[in-house]
């Protein structure tokens, strides 16, 4: 093949790939689609990084965090390792032509349970985030007071714990679990809060996951939160790990600044 857009099939019954390069650091790929898209059961979810441009053709991808984007000739994307995506549409009579290149991840993220080293770092976060979307003051998580000393609020002692998200090597956000105060049985995922350049990597994700899996560790039978309308994003993940709406908060909680309460069932 000496051309990318040679050789393109009138008739497609499965999408096809064509390797033009691979090498240890950088794998090429030419892939035609002719109104091809993922499976509906699944997701990519790729070890590398990849920056993919359309050629020809139109097709548009959906990520799990529920955005999509269109492509057309001439647009590219870069996505990030992990970042959980798939082909929701691509031109049904003129060939799609996606140029990928797939190379080793350039952001690496770790979560960890937090350490008192780590308590300045997200109490600045916590509050920055929470500015962000007006969550300032009395009756909203980063106005209560264990936020200025997270490591010590949760331990293994009070069947809690707090992750840290660290992005190349940086704390970049973080989320809790502890039990939701005088509610035997229910836990509250807490004070999942992220800067801006972590977001859209699947970080959030893997920090409600890494609270959801200590829960069920800890024989919780369910898992409240409360958060705010304007924080879509983070509402459109609790929906899709199964948490649903309530019309009012539980008993338990102690934050009044909030309009959005959600529960999910362990036990599911």
């Amino acid at each position: 093949m000496n051309n990318l857009l040679s050789s393109l099939p009138a008739n497609l019954a499965e999408e096809q790939f064509d390797a033009l390069l691979t090498t240890p650091g950088v794998r090429i790929e030419r892939i035609v689609s002719l109104g091809h898209t993922s499976p509906a059961e699944g997701w990519y979810d790729q070890d590398e990084d990849e920056w993919v441009l359309v050629l020809t053709g139109s097709g548009t991808l959906e990520f799990a965090d529920g955005r999509r984007q269109a492509l057309a000739p001439g647009d590219y994307l870069y996505i990030p390792a992990h970042q959980k995506h798939r082909v929701c549409h691509t031109h049904q009579t003129q060939p799609t032509v996606w140029l990928a290149v797939f190379f080793p991840p350039q952001n690496r993220y770790a979560i960890t349970p937090i350490t008192a080293e780590d308590d300045a770092a997200i109490c600045r976060i916590i509050q920055h985030v929470g500015a962000e979307f007006g969550a300032v003051g009395e009756g909203f998580g980063p106005g209560d007071d264990e936020v200025r000393c997270m490591s010590r609020h949760y331990c293994l002692e009070h069947h809690s714990r707090y992750f840290v998200a660290r992005l190349n090597g940086e704390i970049v956000g973080g989320a809790g679990l502890a039990p939701l105060n005088g509610m035997p049985g229910v836990c509250e995922l807490k004070k999942l809060f992220l800067l801006p350049a972590a977001r859209g990597h699947g970080i959030g994700r893997q920090l409600a996951d890494a609270c959801l899996d200590f829960a069920a560790g800890q024989g919780f039978a369910s898992c409240y939160l409360d958060t705010l309308g304007n924080m879509s994003a983070a509402i459109r993940l609790y929906e899709q790990l199964g948490f649903r709406h309530l019309k009012a908060p539980l008993a338990g909680s102690v934050h009044g600044g909030c309009d959005v309460w959600m529960l999910k069932d362990l036990g599911r």
